[in-house]
């Protein structure tokens, strides 16, 4: 890369950092709106990663730490990167649903919204689903 290049690729970093970040702020927001108490579970990794992993729901250690892919899964992925000679700066992680909430009627609309706009923010080159309700809810985007 030029330097031209690199200046360039560290604007698009900062902006989606920022942008990430506004996208974390609204998630708490609605959040304390329509479920006081529940905290928000926001992605983990680079954000302009090629390859974005999303699963459906946090698990309590990811709801503990407000952070997708904390504890044994992001281990997981971790070790899995390593075998498979993956940078882990290629990978993003994220959940559909952004707590430790079930999502009914206009609850759906708006997670279904925070990861849409999540998935614009880091423009992966490929999305993987980690389970058949992550699919279906992302097939309903």
């Amino acid at each position: 890369m030029t330097v031209a290049d690199d200046q360039i690729y560290e604007r698009y970093q900062a902006k989606a950092i920022d942008e990430i970040n506004a996208l974390g702020h609204d998630i708490a927001e609605w959040l304390g709106d329509r479920h006081p108490g529940a905290a928000p579970v926001l992605g983990t990794g680079h954000p302009l990663a090629d390859i974005v992993l999303v699963k459906h729901r946090p698990m309590p250690a990811e709801v503990q730490e407000g952070v997708a892919f904390f504890g044994r899964a992001g281990q997981a992925i971790l070790k899995s990167l390593q075998r498979m000679r993956i940078d882990p700066l290629m990978l993003y992680g994220t959940t559909c649903t952004k707590a430790d909430i079930d999502p009914q009627g206009a609850d759906v609309e708006h997670t279904q919204a925070f990861l849409a706009r999540e998935l614009h923010i880091t423009q992966p080159r490929i999305v993987v689903t980690l389970g058949d309700e992550a699919r279906a809810f992302l097939d309903s985007l």
